[in-house]
């Protein structure tokens, strides 16, 4: 039960982490591809 539980948290925070990721990446890219005025 507990590894289960561990496993859980541990996927949580990954998706987590992509998301902000994602947030981060993106307006950058969109920035020096030149579409700053898109956000």
């Amino acid at each position: 039960k507990e590894i289960k539980g561990n496993s859980k948290d541990i996927e949580n925070i990954f998706t987590v982490l992509k998301e902000l990721i994602e947030k981060e990446t993106k307006p950058k890219i969109r920035n020096k591809i030149g579409f700053k005025h898109y956000d």
